[in-house]
């Protein structure tokens, strides 16, 4: 695949971001996942953090390899992401799944929501990557997609960083990740004033965070009939006979 940074400030850029997003993931996911005994947790929250933690790692090591000469590495990371991308799919489903079984009706509530969110999420994820890959033999735009791919791994991070500082309490966390990650798309298109190729690519990814998080910034879940039809829509997943 192309280089995702042949413009110098992405290409040093992105591997810091990321880099620091890892680190915090790592105090996000402490408490509930890296102090909990590993037999104590579900098969499927293993593998979702292995995927999650092996694609923030790609998008640390492959813009470092264009920028260091090893453009043999970047191109064999960049078919790896063949197999990576649906193994990260995977991941989501299947943990968004599992973590829906066996709830009170209160319960599914909670989960319709976050099952909505994770939907969003994982379609934001799967957008930028398949633009990323349409549009590989253009570097400005194909390196922009792709370091957008990591964006859907903000919110988890984030909405568990501020939940803990918050005491637990009961805000619309999305308001924040979700407006956190569109002010970073926004800078990053003040930033790309020189490629007008690259200020579209990230336009097109503002453009999604911004319609995928307008019902979460507007409380779906008051919003009476499509909220109802949604919660069917999550109790049939729910339902799905998946391992």
């Amino acid at each position: 695949m192309a280089s995702p940074h042949l413009d110098g400030a992405h290409a040093r850029g992105s591997p810091v971001f990321y880099t620091a997003l890892l680190a915090l993931a790592m105090v996000a996911f402490w408490p509930g996942y890296l102090a909990v005994p590993k037999l104590q947790l579900s098969g499927w929250l293993h593998f979702h953090a292995v995927t999650g933690t092996l694609w923030l790692l790609l998008l640390i090591v492959q813009p470092w390899a264009i920028l260091s000469g090893r453009r043999a590495l970047h191109r064999a990371l960049g078919r790896a992401t063949y197999l990576l991308f649906p193994l990260v799919l995977a991941g989501f489903v299947g943990l968004a799944h599992a973590s829906m079984q066996g709830k009170t009706p209160q319960g599914q509530a909670v989960d319709a929501y976050f099952f909505f969110v994770r939907v969003v999420l994982v379609t934001l994820f799967t957008l930028a990557w398949v633009l990323g890959v349409l549009h590989r033999r253009e570097p400005e735009v194909h390196g922009r997609y792709m370091a957008c791919t990591g964006l859907a791994l903000i919110d988890p991070v984030l909405h568990r960083l501020a939940a803990r500082a918050m005491g637990g309490a009961d805000l619309n966390y999305q308001l924040l990740t979700f407006g956190v990650v569109a002010t970073l798309l926004v800078l990053l298109i003040a930033r790309s004033w020189k490629s007008i190729p690259g200020r579209r690519a990230l336009a097109v990814m503002l453009a999604g965070y911004v319609l995928g998080g307008l019902p979460l910034a507007l409380d779906f879940y008051k919003w009476g009939r499509p909220w109802t039809a949604w919660k069917r829509v999550a109790a049939s997943f729910a339902a799905l006979p998946l391992p």
